[in-house]
């Protein structure tokens, strides 16, 4: 009985999160494929991430500053909003520095007329115990951690022969509050896409598991991204005609470049705290 009402109430969630999206335009979108990038591997995902990377289940989209009422977390996902089997949260001690990545999806380099694409902030619930982020107004700059970042990294691409860029995701870091009480903790990340010229924000929430003294991360990847990173063949988001790649299996990490990142040589400005 149990699994039936939670499938019921998964079908109902995506529904609603579609039948919403139908009304907002994700002509720029982006979202956070990995909020705990570790060792050239990803060990923590956005709620109700979508392996397919299907754009109207993974990007929720904000009209601006006068849509305050609007949701902060796509529907569905709002009050401990699930993480997909195989797609578990990111898990850290208080204090620890953790790597996030989204990929530019042409807005850092090929978005002419509209070359700036805007900054990012990272907002952090306090609360072990509910979502206290639940509307855009609740975004605000008493729960930012630190300030906002630029969107575009200065190195990432989604080709990766512009002059200066390489084919990798976009690289972004927060630090977990050392005050940070042991327990799932709400993140939001706000993209404040060229809102000057009115476009859309896009919001991606998140969970970090803040660990106990002397619990530790864990490196085991779960199953269902294992296979993926082993380098099965990806699976393509329909609606960029298999334009789209698994950044995971069309990556390729150095040793030189995972130290890189964990010593934050990668686009060091990208550190939100």
């Amino acid at each position: 009985m149990h699994l039936q009402l939670d499938s019921l109430m998964t079908i109902v969630s995506i529904a609603t999160g579609v039948l919403v999206m139908g009304t907002r335009s994700t002509d720029a979108h982006s979202w956070l494929e990995c909020t705990d990038f570790r060792g050239g591997q990803c060990h923590g995902w956005q709620r109700g991430w979508d392996a397919q990377h299907r754009d109207q289940l993974m990007a929720w989209a904000i009209k601006g500053a006068s849509d305050t009422k609007a949701p902060a977390c796509f529907p569905g996902r709002q009050n401990r909003g699930p993480n997909n089997p195989g797609f578990p949260m990111a898990r850290a001690l208080p204090g620890q520095t953790l790597v996030f990545t989204y990929m530019e999806r042409n807005h850092a380099v090929r978005d002419k007329p509209r070359p700036n694409p805007g900054n990012y902030s990272v907002h952090w619930s306090a609360s072990t115990t509910a979502d206290t982020i639940k509307t855009r107004a609740d975004l605000t700059r008493a729960n930012q951690l630190g300030h906002d970042v630029s969107f575009d990294d200065g190195g990432c691409a989604d080709i990766g022969t512009e002059p200066g860029r390489v084919r990798r995701p976009c690289w972004g870091r927060l630090t977990v509050p050392k005050n940070a009480a042991p327990g799932r903790h709400q993140v939001v990340w706000w993209w404040k896409f060229a809102r000057t010229e009115g476009h859309l924000e896009y919001t991606a929430c998140f969970d970090v598991e803040v660990l106990k003294p002397g619990e530790k991360p864990g490196d085991k990847l779960p199953p269902n991204e294992a296979s993926r990173w082993l380098g099965n063949k990806p699976l393509f988001n329909p609606g960029y005609g298999n334009d789209w790649f698994d950044y995971a299996s069309q990556y390729t990490y150095s040793a030189k470049f995972k130290a890189d990142v964990a010593a934050g040589r990668v686009a060091p400005k990208q550190r939100v705290n």
